[in-house]
């Protein structure tokens, strides 16, 4: 959850099965309302191999679950539409063999 990007580069292009969900990462992304460069980067470079995540294990994420999404919704705004897809839903569409 605290992994920088640049050592999530290194991962991704190291190992090309490798895959990221994004829960915790919302305020990474999206810090001070702009999208994060290093995080677009990523995003642009691996386009098929992130996913969006609420990481709902601890019952204390539940009330702010709406929240979390909202959070979400906010970066994946900022990027080209086919992408914020990708990440938003088809890549784990694809993961899973869901449509």
């Amino acid at each position: 959850m605290v992994t920088p990007p640049d050592q999530i580069r290194a991962v991704m292009q190291s190992y090309p099965n490798v895959s990221a969900e994004l829960s915790y990462r919302e305020d990474q992304i999206l810090g001070d309302g702009t999208l994060d460069p290093h995080w677009k980067s990523l995003f642009l470079d691996f386009p098929d191999r992130f996913v969006v995540g609420s990481d709902t294990w601890a019952p204390g994420r539940w009330p702010i679950y709406d929240a979390i999404i909202d959070d979400h919704r906010a970066y994946l705004k900022l990027l080209p539409r086919g992408l914020a897809e990708k990440i938003a839903f088809r890549n784990a569409e694809r993961m899973f063999r869901r449509k």
